[in-house]
């Protein structure tokens, strides 16, 4: 199943690409551009699909390193089969949040961009993706996500980036 936050990250994932090759149609507001051509890239809870792990390892810009990630061991073996069959440049990797988002990386270690779609459904799951996207952020990065409006914990995750200094921006992408 490819989850809408997902299609809709991996949209927008294209049209920050088209940006930074200066081919998009669209004029992507300046705040939300950041670089991908090498940068190293993870995507969290990316599901069976991992589509925007699987949108950037396809498209040819330049990525150095794109890890899509699940913490449940089935949805990671259907993962692992479509990554090899359709980008298979990009890593596949079993990451549990609660025990990731409280290592203390090093650098290489760490990522530019940090993805997420749709991952959280508790106020409990909001804190631990918040945990675990800023523990394997790089000072500097970027984090990048598509969530919607009315869910349990989106708050939480909200309130919980902002006290550590992050700042949101919401995207339109109906246009």
């Amino acid at each position: 199943r490819i989850w809408s936050g997902g299609a809709l990250l991996a949209e927008w994932l294209l049209e920050m690409v088209d940006a930074e090759l200066g081919v998009s149609t669209r004029q992507v507001p300046r705040e939300c551009c950041f670089r991908l051509q090498g940068a190293d890239v993870i995507e969290l809870g990316a599901g069976a699909a991992a589509l925007p792990s699987l949108t950037l390892g396809c498209c040819g810009i330049g990525v150095r390193r794109i890890v899509a990630t699940d913490g449940v061991e089935d949805v990671m073996a259907q993962m692992m089969q479509n990554v090899e069959r359709n980008a298979p440049t990009v890593e596949s990797q079993l990451l549990a949040w609660q025990v990731a988002g409280r290592r203390c990386y090093r650098a290489d270690e760490q990522f530019d961009v940090v993805l997420f779609a749709d991952g959280i459904y508790t106020e409990r799951g909001a804190l631990m993706l918040a945990d675990v996207a800023t523990a394997l952020l790089r000072p500097g990065g970027v984090l990048v996500g598509a969530l919607p409006d009315l869910r349990a914990g989106i708050s939480f995750f909200e309130a919980d980036l902002q006290a550590r200094g992050f700042l949101a921006t919401q995207v339109p992408l109906n246009e």
